[in-house]
């Protein structure tokens, strides 16, 4: 009986030396675009052109696909087209501290006036000194001493004459004011004061009162002509420094781009260093309130307070500003305030204002990672609430927690210019689109990067030259038309399919790097087909210890399995292991047992609760199948078991569908099955053999299983037509089935299958309703009746309406 088998060539689409010798001539020729990702480009691309709110972009795909690498290259390209942006200051707020203000200048503006403004107070600390130096100065002040010297000296006179007549003396000394009683002329001493009489010493007790009360009349005008001296030197000296800062400050003006805050910022500070001037002065100038170490605190808070918080930067940049942000906490993505310690005390001011990486952007385009951002929930919030009202408002921590610190600052809200570019695989960005509305609300642009690409030519080729530019950006050896060729063929297998290409280009670089460290240490000069094989043969087996591990005890006997021989009720399925990054296949015994009864399909999995959703719809499939082969007149009498044995850690999916039937029609029909032939593919209820995942691992992992044992006559696997692109396989499994030692049979139909593994006809409907006496399923069918008359009449039996079968997985 003669059986489809494929052909060799159809196990694999190799790709010849030839098909990329020009493509890699070609990678000198720039940095290539990322292959076959024309649709997520243009989404990115027009994302970026577009200048509007709102209009941030995501950007979702496999991981290793070069998508951020990309995203990167292209806000790079667009930012050469682009103005720098603005620098951003703080600047304090002399009025009321708490509220610094926010100026936007020209690039390198911000930079500039903070240097200015610190030249002028060091200027000022040298110039503000030297005036009180000045002939002139000195003067003016010494006229007006003079001037209210002479008042003052008028009034003291009139104090003495009073005291004069009355035989009093007045002594000042640092305690007070003395009345001494005079004697002759002279001072009384303390012992002739208490030798007069007490009539004396009353009198001179009135003559005191009388030159006290006239004291307490003239004292007040010698104080406010004290305050009128001070208050005239210090008005001079508020002339003469203001005409001197005025100047310095017209000269910044000149310099700094003229709009209406810088010059509100300059006229403040203007104000601010005419009033404080009193800072600038020495100790030794007689005009100093304050002294020693109190007056040092004074000049360096002054000092501080009085610079230019420079917190964004443009000075030297000649286009838009692109930034990745790498680790996307509160501080580093949104900025704050933060604090300096002074005598065990956490101060703050404007000066501690800092941006983070979304206002270092502002003009341009900052890019950051999904997965990264979701870890810092306040850092996210943050984000979406600065580009909702396109300002941020630049807080210390404990005020962004609600907690209002005693380094409270309010700063002046800074504008949100910046197009923000997130990153992550389908999931993540597809969950937070649906999970949260603020956020698809904010990102409305989407650039979904394929994980699978076109093989064709075009795609090849761009494929190559990307290969080509980043093994030489790596500094690898010069690649041969063999390993580049060998890396395409990856790069499909990768991906199972003939007629594709994995879009994770990066995975495939890693290759290559691989290769070129084995071709170092055996000092070769280029990367060759042979080196490309040798690393992905490593790569396996550096992960393969569960591999071997598995095969070891089933050479042992600790797994039972048979690839000899035939079996009733028995057959080999296979199954997909993931570990890490490899992948292999392993072939699994599945049993069936029949007997008379009613319980339809028992589910062994299901029944322990191994079972998985998908791996218990394929048995209820397969029950419906069997319902229309076989009960179409009356219910199926049937009681069948199906097992994985030695199973125990659950069965998943429905790839093992087509091999549970035939191991049921085996058991049913007592027709034995090929143990050397395996089985991968599920079915439908119309007996239509169904594609499957893994088939390469499922292919390679029974295939040395044959191996092993010498290739048994008739060895090879049962797998869906549908999968013939799908097959990637070794040219070791290639010669095999070339010469004939192993076979792969594709399959459309359940029956065709059945032929395969049995030898025997499956069997076709004839025109009695029956199948072929000498078919599985005419043996079947025979069997089943048997059953029907052994078996415990079915609840309700006699009943009008019975349904046309029974079976269930119980």
């Amino acid at each position: 009986m003669e059986f489809v088998k494929l052909k060799p060539e159809e196990l694999t689409c190799r790709c010849g030396d030839e098909e990329v010798r020009p493509a890699v001539s070609a990678a000198a020729d720039g940095p290539p675009i990322l292959p076959g990702q024309t649709r997520a480009i243009d989404a990115v691309e027009f994302g970026l052109a577009l200048k509007k709110p709102y209009f941030n972009i995501t950007v979702s795909g496999v991981s290793r696909s070069g998508k951020t690498t990309l995203v990167e290259q292209l806000c790079r390209a667009r930012a050469k087209t682009e103005p720098p942006g603005r620098d951003i200051c703080f600047v304090p707020n002399f009025a009321d501290p708490h509220r610094p203000a926010v100026l936007y200048l020209l690039p390198g503006s911000g930079t500039q006036l903070n240097r200015l403004v610190d030249e002028l107070l060091k200027t000022l600390d040298k110039q503000i000194p030297n005036l009180l130096e000045q002939p002139s100065v000195k003067a003016v002040i010494q006229q007006i001493a003079e001037m209210f010297e002479q008042r003052i000296q008028e009034i003291t006179r009139q104090i003495e004459q009073v005291a004069q007549e009355n035989g009093i003396f007045v002594q000042t000394t640092p305690q007070g004011v003395n009345m001494i009683p005079l004697k002759d002329g002279k001072p009384m001493t303390h012992e002739q004061f208490i030798g007069l009489g007490v009539e004396e010493r009353e009198q001179i007790d009135k003559q005191r009162r009388v030159v006290f009360n006239r004291m307490a009349e003239l004292n007040p005008k010698v104080m406010e002509l004290e305050k009128e001296r001070r208050d005239a030197v210090e008005e001079f000296l508020s002339k003469s420094v203001r005409q001197l800062v005025h100047s310095h400050i017209a000269g910044i003006r000149q310099r700094i781009e003229d709009q209406p805050r810088v010059v509100e910022f300059l006229t403040a500070l203007e104000e601010e260093l005419v009033d404080k001037r009193f800072l600038f002065l020495s100790e030794s100038s007689g005009l100093q309130p304050f002294g020693g170490v109190e007056l040092q605190v004074m000049r360096q808070h002054f000092a501080r307070n009085c610079k230019v918080n420079v917190i964004v930067q443009r000075g030297g940049a000649e286009s838009a500003p692109v930034i990745v942000e790498i680790n996307p906490s509160f501080n580093n993505l949104i900025g704050g305030v933060d604090f300096i310690e002074e005598h065990g005390v956490l101060k703050s001011d404007f000066t501690q204002i800092r941006a983070g990486s979304l206002l270092q952007a502002s003009g341009g385009y900052l890019i950051v990672q999904a997965v990264d951002l979701l870890q810092y929930p306040m850092a996210y919030a943050a984000l979406k609430r600065a580009l909702r009202a396109e300002q941020i408002t630049l807080r210390d921590q404990f005020t962004e927690l609600g907690l209002r610190s005693g380094a409270y600052l309010e700063p002046d809200p800074v504008r949100v210019n910046t197009k923000v570019i997130v990153v992550g695989d389908d999931y993540l960005i597809q969950l937070m689109h649906t999970v949260d509305d603020e956020f698809a609300g904010l990102f409305k642009i989407h650039a979904d990067f394929s994980p699978t690409l076109e093989r064709t030519d075009d795609v090849t080729g761009a494929m190559v030259r990307y290969l080509t530019f980043h093994a030489q950006r790596h500094e690898l050896l010069p690649l041969t038309d063999g390993a580049v060729a060998r890396v395409i063929e990856e790069s499909s297998r990768k991906v199972a399919h003939q007629n594709r290409l994995s879009g994770q280009v990066n995975e495939l670089l890693d290759i290559l790097i691989e290769a070129d460290q084995l071709a170092r240490r055996d000092q070769k000069t280029a990367l060759t087909r042979d080196l490309v094989e040798r690393a992905l043969r490593q790569r396996h087996e550096r992960h393969a210890r569960i591999e071997e591990l598995v095969e070891r005890e089933i050479r042992e006997g600790t797994i039972l399995l048979d690839f000899a021989g035939a079996k009733v009720g028995q057959v080999n399925g296979l199954a997909v292991y993931q570990v890490g990054r490899v992948s292999f296949g392993i072939p699994t015994r599945i049993t069936a047992q029949a007997y008379a009864g009613r319980r339809g399909i028992i589910n062994i999995e299901r029944e322990a609760e191994l079972s998985g959703p998908t791996h218990t719809k394929g048995l209820l499939i397969l029950n419906g199948y069997l319902g229309k082969l076989f009960a179409g007149k009356e219910p199926l009498a049937l009681s069948v078991s199906v097992c994985f044995e030695q199973n125990y850690g659950g069965i998943e999916g429905d790839s093992a569908t087509a091999a549970e039937f035939f191991a049921i029609l085996s058991t049913i029909a007592q027709v034995p099955i090929q143990q050397c032939i395996a089985v991968t593919g599920s079915m439908n209820q119309h007996g239509e053999i169904q594609p499957i995942g893994g088939v390469n691992e499922k292919v390679t992992g029974f295939f040395h299983f044959m191996k092993d044992r010498g290739f048994p006559p008739g060895a090879g696997v049962i797998l869906p037509a549908v999968n013939r692109v799908n097959l990637l396989l070794s040219d070791e499994i290639i010669a095999a089935v070339g010469d004939g030692r192993f076979s792969i049979y594709p399959v459309r139909r359940i029956e065709e299958g059945l032929t395969v593994i049995t030898g025997v006809p499956a069997g076709e409907l004839q025109a009695d309703g029956a199948f072929p006496a000498r078919s599985v399923y005419g043996r079947a069918m025979a069997r089943l009746k048997e059953f029907s008359a052994h078996a415990p009449p079915a609840e309700g039996a006699g009943k009008t309406g019975d349904g046309p079968g029974q079976a269930g997985d119980g």
